[in-house]
């Protein structure tokens, strides 16, 4: 036992404690008896001091099983809760984008059907603004409309002097197959120049040019023909070229072999001059041919 004032521990049958002379009572004296039959009796049954009951594990494992549980099926519950969202999302922002594709699309249709009735209207227009032609019709016709040969005076650098013939430049405007120009110089005709001249400024669309002798096949063959220009026109000048072409000899209408020079807008002009810069060798005879060669509206 120990002692009640100062917590000394006091020998069995002791009446005082030695440390600070507390006189033990009778009746701590009998407690502490009763407490050491107590632990006497529990060490001969068990050896042992009763101790606290341990919780049950099963009961634990349990809980933490439906705990995990719940929490799988709820992380669940949001996985697919956020996989629907953001496919409704993907969904809304496709159908967004096609409505916006949809919207440029009908955009751009309009523009395009604006720009065709503009460039219509302007096209209308412009043929409206072109003046009714003056020139003297031929009978040919190109890309679908009529030619007029416009009325210009015409000469050659040279012409070809040969008794019983005329090859005079008048017939390069004469509408006549069986007539033509010839050049007069020595040579196959390169350099040789065609000019057109007016007192006044007319409007013109291009050159028609049927290049060689064409009254016969045989002709046709045996004389030179044009095969390149240099053609200047007004204050504008391009060069033209067919070397690359065949030219055969169209005995049924010779006009069919007829080259249609377009200058790609009407122009007013008063002279346009054409110089031969490459020419086709006839098989027998050096002289270049043109049969007919005019401007047109």
């Amino acid at each position: 036992m120990f002692c009640e004032n100062c917590g000394k521990k006091i020998e069995e049958g002791e009446q005082f404690c030695p440390n600070c002379g507390q006189k033990v009572s009778a009746e701590e004296t009998e407690i502490q008896g009763h407490s050491d039959i107590k632990e006497y009796k529990g060490e001969q049954q068990g050896g042992k001091k009763p101790g606290k009951r341990k919780k049950g594990k099963a009961g634990l494992i349990a809980a933490l099983t439906v705990l995990l549980i719940a929490i799988l099926i709820l992380a669940a519950t949001f996985a697919i809760f956020f996989l629907k969202k953001r496919e409704e999302e993907a969904q809304q922002e496709a159908k967004k984008q096609e409505e916006i594709e949809a919207e440029k699309e009908e955009k751009e249709e309009k523009q395009e059907e604006a720009k065709r009735e503009e460039r219509e209207e302007t096209e209308k227009a412009e043929e409206k603004e072109l003046p009714e032609p003056t020139g003297i019709a031929t009978g040919l016709t190109y890309a679908g409309e009529e030619i007029y040969m416009a009325d210009f005076t015409v000469s050659a650098s040279s012409v070809l002097k040969e008794s019983g013939y005329n090859y005079e430049a008048e017939n390069l405007k004469d509408l006549d197959a069986s007539t033509c120009w010839a050049d007069g110089v020595a040579g196959n005709g390169t350099n040789e120049s065609i000019l057109f001249t007016s007192s006044q400024k007319q409007t013109v669309r291009g050159l028609a040019i049927l290049p060689g002798f064409c009254a016969s096949a045989d002709l046709y063959a045996k004389n030179g023909a044009p095969i390149a220009f240099h053609i200047e026109y007004g204050e504008e000048s391009m060069d033209f070229s067919y070397v690359d072409r065949e030219l055969p000899f169209h005995s049924e209408n010779p006009f069919d072999g007829m080259i249609y020079i377009d200058f790609g807008e009407t122009v007013e002009i008063s002279e346009c001059k054409v110089t031969i810069t490459d020419v086709r060798d006839g098989n027998k005879y050096d002289d270049c041919c043109i049969t007919e060669m005019f401007l047109y509206q």
